[in-house]
């Protein structure tokens, strides 16, 4: 396992970091992988809803316009990018959720997109996605 706390910020803009060195972490990291800067392709994230499948319940939601894409500064980019949300107790009730996250990609296709998404609750691992869309043709949805 990699301790991601003791990752240094020239760690975390490491453009060689694989995503088999991202499985390994043992905890959230204190920052991004990446900066807002190496997104090249354009992808932007436009929504994320969390709800209670069986009853269909929305438990959160976030979304953006189509012409609300951030251009944050340097000081502000970790603000552009954390969504923050608590839940109370009873979330712990529902037996199964589901999340949907819409993205847009930019005008150059991308060849492989790859999405890890970890989630972790006083440091402990509880659940890991590991997405491989492939192939995410250009100014799609």
């Amino acid at each position: 396992m990699i301790s991601a706390k003791t990752l240094t910020q020239e760690d975390l803009d490491n453009p060689t970091m694989t995503p088999e060195q991202v499985l390994k972490f043992n905890g959230p990291t204190d920052g991004f992988l990446c900066s807002l800067a190496a997104n090249r392709f354009g992808i932007e994230f436009m929504s994320f809803k969390i709800r209670d499948i069986e009853s269909g319940q929305v438990l959160f939601q976030v979304e953006r316009g189509e012409d609300e894409v951030p251009t944050p500064s340097a000081t502000d980019e970790t603000a552009a990018r954390t969504i923050q949300y608590d839940f109370p107790a009873d979330f712990l009730k529902f037996r199964t959720v589901g999340t949907k996250l819409v993205f847009t990609v930019g005008p150059k296709p991308v060849p492989n997109f790859r999405m890890i998404e970890r989630h972790y609750f006083r440091d402990r691992l509880v659940k890991s996605f590991d997405f491989n869309f492939g192939f995410c043709i250009p100014n799609s949805t």
